[in-house]
C-alpha cells in the first residue's frame, strides 16, 4: 500500500526508473482492516452518477461528493474552473472500495474538500479497463504496488501528479490522512501550479516511454521459453497445499492450463508428469479449500492465507469462467472425479446466481453482505460463514441415511472441521471479523475414510451424507441476504465464461445438452444486445424490473472484448459447427485489426481504440493475471482462424504478436504463459480433425462425443455436413473442397479426390474414417537452388577455361583444350541425368502448411459397433479382463520418405485390424500406467488404441516422432486403428566401417485394453510373413533409391510389457530399414568412373605435360568432384563412392607431382661422356634451324639419351623407361578397377 507522506517530495528520477519497468509487476490488492457498512436507508441523489447505470457508480450517486462519470463534461469543467482532477476507480463488488466509501466518500467534510478544490471523477474500472490499466500503471511505478480503490490526483490535462490506493480519512499510525492530502495537494495547485503542472507532463512522458514497443526481428525460442516458464512455476509450487507462492493465494487460471499443456507436450518426460501432479493437486485442495463455497458453490475471488482455508469472499465470473474450463479440461486428461464435480458446481453456481433469463451473464456478487435482515451494517463473508451453533440448529437432530446413531451435524463438524470457537486463524483475521466464526474447509481423502470408517459407513455413503447436509444448510442460507450482485453485463467476461461452458459440454457428456445451451444463449445475447451498427460494445445493464437497458452513450468494445469473444465463438464452433459463428468471428478479427492493431511497431494490440483524447497514453496488455492478456488469447485466434479459413495473413499478424513479445518473453516467460501455449503451438506443426458426415446421424454425433473427450490443445475440429455443398467454410477454406482420402483395401497407395464428387462411391466400399490421416501426396516439380548450383558451378569453370583459350587464339584442334572440352560435356550430360532438367520431383504433404488431415463419414452400419459401448462412461481397464480374444492383425505401409544431406524422414503408417466390436479405444489406459516413468532412450507414442515406442539401435542415430491417427470401421464391425508416424533416422556412420544403408528400428506395439494372453497378433501376410510392408505410390519418383524394410526379430516387449500386470499388453517389432540404391549406384557408377578415367587419360594425350598450364587445366576436374560431395547424397554407398572417386582424382595430381620431380632429377644431372661427345661435335656451333634433325650413332653399350622436345617426350611417354610413370599409368587405374568391384559386390550382395 502507498504509504502518503508528502506528495510532492519523492524522486523523479526514482519514478521514472520504476515506470520504465511497469510490466515486471503484476496488480496486488491491499488489504489492512475491515470496516461497517453505512446504513442503507435511501438518500436522495446528490451528484451526477444518478443517471448511470453501472452499480457502482449507483453505489456512490448519493454520496456528499459532487462525482462526475469520466466524459468531456468533467473534463471541460477541470479546465475551465482550474481545477485538478481527482479520479476514483473501483468496482462495486470491491471491499475496500466500500471502506473508503463509507469512511471518506460518505463524510460531509471530505466531501466539501473535494467538491470546493477539486473536479471529482468516478470509474468503474470494469466499464473503462483503459482508464484503470493506465494510472494504475503509474500507481504501480510509483509506489511498487497497486490494486482498489485506486486514488489518483491529475491535471486538468489529465497528466498524473501523485497517487495511492486506499487512504484512511484522518491521520493515524504515522500516515497521512485523506483529509490532510486533499489540503496538501490543493494549496500546492494554488501556490506552486506551473511546477505541479510540470512535473504531470514529466510524468506522462515517462509513461509514454516506458510502453514503447519495440517489435524483434526474430520470434522467441518458443522451446525455451516453456520450459523457462515450467521451472518458475516448478520453484514456486506449494506442494503442500497447491497453488504457487505463500499468501494471498489466487486460483490464476492461466498457470494452470500452462501445466496442462506442459503436461501434454511434453509427455512422456518426468517434467509432464510432474506438472500433471502439480495441477492434480492444486485442483484438490482448491476444490476442498475454504475458496471453494461448499453449500453456494462457485468459487471466491482469492484466499488470505496459503491454505486455501479463509477466502476474500467476493466471487467473479472471470474467475467462474476460466475454471470451468480448466476443470474440464483436467477432466479430459485424467477423468477425476472429482474434476468432473467442480466442472458441474461451477456451472450451477453461474446458472443459479449469474445469469439473465435472456442468457447475458452478470459480473460479481459482493464480499459483503449483512448478517441478518434486521443488521444495520455490512460484514464481509456474511453471507458464507457459520457459527457452530447454526450448524447444530440446522442439522443436529437429522439423523444420517446410513446410520442413525449419526446425525448429519457430528458428520459436517468432522468433514468440514467446524469448531465451537470457530476456525479462522487470527492470522487470517487480524481484525476479528470473522471471530467464533467456521469457514467450511474440507479435510482430505484420507481423513474422510478414517471418519467414514469410525461411523461405520463406506467413503461413498458418507460423501451422500454430507450433500444432504449441504443441502439442508444452502435451504437455511437462503434465508439470509444475499450480497449485492453487480448485474452489470460485460462482454469480454461473458466470452470466458462461454468458453468455459463449451469445454464443460465436451467434458461432461451427461450434461453437454445444459452446458451447450447456456453457451449458445450467452451468444445469441451479446449478438441482440452488444452489438452495434458492426461494432461490439463493452457493456450492457439491468434495470430495476430486470430489462436489459443501455446508456445514452454506449461503451464500445475494448481489445480484450474481440479477443475473448473471438475465442469463445471458435470454441462454440467446435461443440455445435454453427458455421456463422466461424464467419462472424472473421468479421470481428478483421474488425479488431482495424481498430486495435499497433501500426507504428506492428507488434500488437493496443487496449483501446484510437481518437479518444481523453487516453493520453495508449497502452498495451502485456502480461497475464487474473484475466488473460488480450495479446496471448489475439494471438492464439489468429492462429486458429489461419488454419481454418487457410489465412497466411492470420498467421503472419500471429506470428507479428510473438515478435513484440520477444523482449518480455525472453526476460520474464512466466509472466506470459498463455501467450507461451499459442506460441509453443505455432511452432510445432498443429493438425485438424475433419468430419465428413449427417449433423443429425445419432452415429457421427457418438464419433463427435468420442472426439470432444479428448484435450487437443494443438488441433481445430472441422465438421461438413456431405448434404450440403454451399457452407460458408467450404468456400473460404480451398483445402476442404479440394481433397477428400480414402483407404483402399488391398491397395498400398492412398487416393485423394474431391469431397464433394468423390463421397459417394468412396463410402459404398463399407470402409468410413474416423480421425483419418491426410496422406495425399501429389508429386510437385520444385527448383532445388543449392542443387542447380552445385552442377553449375564445375560447368562454368570449365566455359570460362574454354573462353580463356580462345582468347589466346587456341583452337580445339590444340590438345590442351581437348581435357576442358572434355569436361564440359561430362558436365552437361550429368547435370542433366542426375536432375533433369536441373529440377528434381520429391513428394510433398497435402498442403503448404503440412497439415493433418482426419476424416469421418457417417454411415448407419456403426450401429453394431454401438451396441454394448457407451462413449459417456470409461470403464476401467481390468473390467475388461474376461472378454473373449482379441485377433490383432498389424502392417506397416511405408508412405513417404525425405532425404536430406544427413538423414532421412521416413514416414510410417502402422495399421492394425482390431476383431473387436466395442471400440475399446476410448478405454483411457493412462490411470493405471501414467507413475510409470519409461526409459528416457525409449520414445513412448500414445494413440488412442495403443502404444507405440521407437528406439533405434545405433548410439548415433536420432528419432523426431510426429504421430497422428485415424481408425477405420470396416462394414463387419471391426475397426482398423492406423498410426502415422514419422521417424527421423540419422546415417550417420556409427564408427563401425564400412558404413551400411541398413538400420534396425525397434517398434513397441501394445495394446492398453487387453491382457497380454487375450490378445493375438497377426501380421499382414503372414504365414508366411514375406514383404508386411506395403509402399505407397509415387515414393521413388525423382529418387535413385528405394527404400525398404525387412522384418528382423518379432516378440514380447521386454520394457514396455510389464508395466502394469493384466492390463497391458505388448509385442515389439523390430524391422530393418534400407535404402536399396542398386540403380542409382549403377547410375553413378558411370559418371563417376569417368571422372577418373578422364583425369589419368590426360596424361596419355598430352603433348607437353611439362608446361604449368597444364596442371591448371585439372582445377576444373577437382573442384567438380570436390562440389559433388556437397549434394545431399540419398546414401551412405553413393557418398562412399564419390569419396572414392574423389581419392583416384587427386591421385592424379600426385602423379604430376611426383613425375615432374623425377624427370627433374633425371635432366638435371652429369652429362655422360657420350653426351659430352655430341655437345663438342662441330656443328653444335651452328645454330639449328626449327627443322634440324641431329642424328646420332649409339653403340650397343651407350644408353639413349634424346635432347629438347624429343628427349622429354621420350622421358615422359615415348619408352615407359620410368618406373614411376609405370606404376602411375598401370597400377593405379587397376588399383581403381579393383577397388570399385570390390565395393560393388559388398554393396549390392553383402
Amino acid at each position: 500500500m502507498f504509504m502518503f507522506n508528502d506528495p510532492f517530495s519523492y524522486d523523479f528520477m526514482f519514478i521514472f526508473s520504476k515506470i520504465e519497468r511497469l510490466y515486471k509487476r503484476g496488480s496486488r490488492i491491499c488489504v489492512t482492516n475491515s470496516y461497517s457498512t453505512m446504513s442503507s436507508s435511501t438518500k436522495p441523489f446528490t451528484n451526477k452518477l444518478a443517471a448511470e447505470k453501472s452499480p457502482y457508480l449507483l453505489q456512490h450517486s448519493t454520496n456528499p461528493v459532487d462525482w462526475f462519470p469520466w466524459g468531456d463534461e468533467a473534463f471541460k469543467k477541470a479546465k475551465e474552473m482550474n481545477r485538478p482532477i481527482f479520479l476514483s476507480v473501483g468496482y462495486s463488488t470491491c471491499h475496500w472500495c466500500h471502506v473508503m466509501e463509507h469512511e471518506s466518500f460518505e463524510d460531509k467534510s471530505i466531501g466539501r474538500l473535494l467538491n470546493e478544490n477539486f473536479v471529482s471523477i468516478k470509474v468503474d474500472r470494469e466499464e473503462r479497463p483503459d482508464v484503470d490499466k493506465l494510472y494504475m500503471s503509474f500507481i504501480q511505478s510509483l509506489t511498487g504496488g497497486g490494486g482498489w480503490p485506486m486514488s489518483v490526483f491529475l491535471t486538468p490535462d489529465l497528466e498524473p501528479i501523485t497517487g495511492g490506493t486506499y487512504f484512511p480519512p484522518q491521520d493515524s499510525m504515522g500516515r497521512l490522512g485523506f483529509s490532510t492530502i486533499l489540503h496538501m495537494i490543493s494549496d500546492k495547485w494554488r501556490n506552486n501550479q506551473q511546477q505541479v503542472k510540470e512535473q504531470g507532463r514529466e510524468l506522462a512522458e515517462a509513461i509514454r516511454e516506458s510502453v514503447q514497443h519495440a517489435k524483434s526481428s526474430q520470434l522467441p525460442m518458443a522451446d525455451t521459453a516453456v520450459e523457462e516458464c515450467y521451472a518458475r512455476l516448478s520453484r514456486q509450487f506449494d506442494k503442500e497445499n497447491g497453488g504457487f507462492g505463500s499468501a494471498p493465494k489466487f486460483p490464476k487460471a492461466v498457470d494452470l492450463d500452462f501445466l496442462l499443456y506442459f503436461s501434454i507436450v511434453k509427455k512422456p518426460s518426468e517434467e509432464a508428469t510432474m506438472a500433471l501432479k502439480m495441477l492434480r493437486v492444486t485442483f484438490e485442495k482448491l476444490f476442498a479449500g475454504g475458496i471453494h463455497d461448499h453449500v453456494g458453490k462457485g468459487f471466491h475471488r482469492y484466499s488470505v492465507d496459503s491454505v486455501w482455508h479463509v477466502p476474500h469472499f467476493e466471487k467473479m465470473l472471470y474467475d467462474q469462467g476460466q475454471l470451468l474450463r480448466s476443470y474440464a479440461n483436467f477432466y479430459k486428461v485424467t477423468g477425476e472425479a472429482v474434476a468432473a464435480e467442480a466442472v458441474c458446481d461451477i456451472a450451477d453456481y453461474i446458472a443459479l446466481n449469474l445469469t439473465h433469463p435472456l442468457g447475458g451473464l452478470f459480473c460479481a456478487e459482493d464480499a459483503d453482505s449483512l448478517p441478518t435482515a434486521e443488521s444495520a451494517k455490512k460484514r464481509e463473508g456474511a453471507f458464507c460463514v457459520w457459527s457452530f451453533g447454526e450448524v447444530e440448529r440446522v442439522l443436529g437432530d437429522r439423523p444420517s441415511r446410513h446410520n442413525e446413531n449419526v446425525c448429519l451435524n457430528e458428520l459436517v463438524c468432522s468433514v468440514f472441521n467446524v469448531k465451537q470457537e470457530g476456525n479462522v486463524p487470527g492470522l487470517a483475521d487480524p481484525h476479528g471479523a470473522l471471530r467464533g466464526q467456521n469457514v467450511l474447509h474440507r479435510v482430505d481423502e484420507c481423513e474422510i475414510s478414517k471418519i467414514a470408517a469410525e461411523n461405520k459407513m463406506t467413503v461413498e455413503q458418507l460423501k451422500r451424507c454430507i450433500e444432504d447436509a449441504k443441502r439442508f444448510l444452502a435451504e437455511e442460507r437462503a434465508k439470509r441476504p444475499r450480497p449485492h450482485l453487480d448485474d452489470k453485463i460485460l462482454t469480454a467476461w461473458n466470452a470466458l465464461a462461454i468458453s468455459g461452458f463449451c469445454a464443460a459440454a465436451q467434458a461432461i457428456p451427461y450434461r453437454a445438452a445444459d452446458f451447450k445451451e447456456r453457451a449458445e444463449k450467452a451468444v445469441a445475447f451479446i449478438r441482440c444486445h452488444l452489438m452495434f451498427e458492426g461494432e461490439l460494445l463493452r457493456s450492457a445493464y439491468v434495470d430495476n424490473v430486470g430489462q436489459i437497458v443501455q446508456i445514452k452513450d454506449p461503451i464500445k468494445a475494448f481489445a480484450d472484448d474481440y479477443a475473448f469473444l473471438i475465442e469463445a465463438l471458435l470454441s462454440l464452433y467446435s461443440l455445435n459447427f454453427d458455421e456463422s459463428l466461424i464467419e462472424w468471428a472473421q468479421q470481428l478479427q478483421l474488425k479488431m485489426d482495424e481498430l486495435f492493431w499497433d501500426d507504428s511497431s506492428n507488434s500488437g494490440y493496443f487496449m483501446s481504440r484510437a481518437g479518444d483524447p481523453s487516453i493520453i497514453v495508449r497502452m498495451q496488455d502485456e502480461q497475464d493475471g487474473a484475466e488473460p492478456c488480450t495479446n496471448s488469447v489475439a494471438a492464439s485466434n489468429l492462429i486458429c482462424l489461419g488454419f481454418l479459413l487457410d489465412s497466411a495473413d492470420f498467421r503472419q499478424r500471429a506470428n507479428d504478436c510473438f515478435a513484440g513479445a520477444t523482449q518480455r518473453i525472453e526476460r520474464y516467460p512466466y509472466i506470459m504463459p498463455r501467450m507461451l501455449i499459442a506460441l509453443h503451438s505455432a511452432a510445432h506443426p498443429p493438425f485438424q480433425i475433419i468430419v465428413v458426415g449427417q449433423s443429425t446421424d445419432e452415429m457421427t454425433q457418438k464419433m463427435l462425443k468420442a472426439i470432444h473427450s479428448k484435450f487437443l490443445p494443438m488441433g481445430t475440429l472441422i465438421f461438413i455436413d456431405k448434404d450440403r455443398s454451399d457452407q460458408w467454410l467450404y468456400r473460404h477454406n480451398s483445402h476442404l473442397a479440394d481433397y477428400a482420402c480414402v483407404y483402399t483395401p488391398g491397395q498400398p497407395s492412398v487416393n485423394c479426390k474431391s469431397v464433394w464428387r468423390n463421397y459417394e462411391e468412396n463410402t459404398s466400399d463399407g470402409h468410413h474414417f474416423l480421425n483419418y490421416e491426410d496422406f495425399c501426396h501429389s508429386v510437385r516439380l520444385t527448383m532445388r537452388a543449392h542443387s542447380t548450383a552445385v552442377v553449375l558451378l564445375p560447368f562454368l569453370l570449365s566455359l570460362g577455361w574454354m573462353l580463356l583459350l580462345l582468347i589466346s587464339e587456341r583452337t580445339f584442334n590444340d590438345k590442351m583444350s581437348r581435357f576442358p572440352f572434355l569436361l564440359l560435356i561430362f558436365s552437361t550430360l550429368y547435370c542433366f541425368t542426375r536432375f533433369p532438367p536441373c529440377l528434381a520431383a520429391q513428394t510433398s504433404g497435402p498442403s503448404k502448411q503440412q497439415r493433418s488431415r482426419q476424416i469421418h463419414a457417417q454411415s448407419q452400419i456403426l450401429s453394431n459397433l454401438f451396441t454394448n459401448y457407451d462413449p459417456n462412461q470409461r470403464p476401467p481397464v481390468r473390467e475388461l479382463a474376461n472378454h473373449p480374444s482379441i485377433i490383432v492383425t498389424t502392417s506397416l505401409v511405408l508412405n513417404r520418405v525425405i532425404w536430406h544431406t544427413h538423414s532421412a524422414e521416413v514416414d510410417l503408417n502402422l495399421h492394425q485390424d482390431w476383431e473387436d466390436s466395442r471400440l475399446a479405444f476410448d478405454v483411457d489406459p493412462r490411470e493405471d500406467v501414467h507413475e510409470v516413468l519409461l526409459p528416457t532412450n525409449v520414445v513412448v507414442w500414445r494413440p488412442n488404441t495403443f502404444f507405440v515406442g521407437a528406439q533405434e539401435q545405433a548410439p548415433s542415430m536420432g528419432t523426431r516422432a510426429v504421430q497422428v491417427g485415424r481408425s477405420v470401421i470396416e462394414q463387419s464391425g471391426f475397426m482398423r486403428s492406423d498410426e502415422r508416424r514419422t521417424l527421423r533416422v540419422n546415417f550417420q556412420s556409427d564408427g563401425a566401417f564400412p558404413v551400411r544403408d541398413k538400420r534396425n528400428i525397434r517398434l513397441a506395439i501394445s495394446s492398453a485394453s487387453y491382457p497380454i494372453e487375450d490378445v493375438v497378433y497377426l501380421w499382414a501376410n503372414s504365414p508366411p510373413l514375406i514383404q508386411p510392408i506395403q509402399v505407397a505410390d509415387n515414393l521413388y519418383e525423382g529418387s535413385d533409391a528405394q527404400y525398404v524394410f525387412e522384418e528382423a526379430e518379432a516378440g514380447d516387449c521386454p520394457i514396455l510389457g510389464n508395466l502394469t500386470a493384466n492390463s497391458f499388453s505388448c509385442i515389439e517389432l523390430i524391422v530393418r530399414f534400407r535404402a536399396d540404391v542398386g540403380r542409382g549406384f549403377l547410375s553413378s557408377l558411370v559418371p563417376g568412373s569417368l571422372l577418373v578415367l578422364i583425369s589419368w587419360f590426360h596424361f596419355w594425350v598430352h603433348s607437353s605435360w611439362s608446361v604449368p598450364r597444364t596442371l591448371s587445366a585439372a582445377i576444373p576436374l577437382l573442384v567438380f568432384v570436390c562440389v559433388l560431395l556437397l549434394l545431399p547424397i540419398e546414401s551412405c554407398a553413393l557418398r562412399i563412392w564419390f569419396l572414392l572417386c574423389t581419392v583416384f582424382t587427386l591421385l592424379s595430381l600426385v602423379e604430376y607431382f611426383l613425375v615432374i620431380r623425377h624427370y627433374t632429377t633425371v635432366t638435371t644431372g652429369p652429362l655422360s661422356p657420350l653426351e659430352q661427345q655430341n655437345n663438342q661435335h662441330p656443328d653444335n656451333e651452328r645454330k639449328a634451324s626449327p627443322t634440324t634433325t641431329t642424328t646420332v650413332v649409339v653403340t650397343q653399350d651407350e644408353p639413349l639419351i634424346q635432347h629438347g622436345e624429343t628427349a622429354t617426350m621420350a622421358g615422359h611417354a615415348g619408352w615407359h623407361s620410368n618406373k614411376l610413370d609405370v606404376v602411375s599409368r598401370v597400377a593405379f587405374p587397376i588399383a581403381f578397377l579393383l577397388a570399385t568391384c570390390i565395393y560393388v559386390l559388398f554393396h549390392l550382395y553383402l
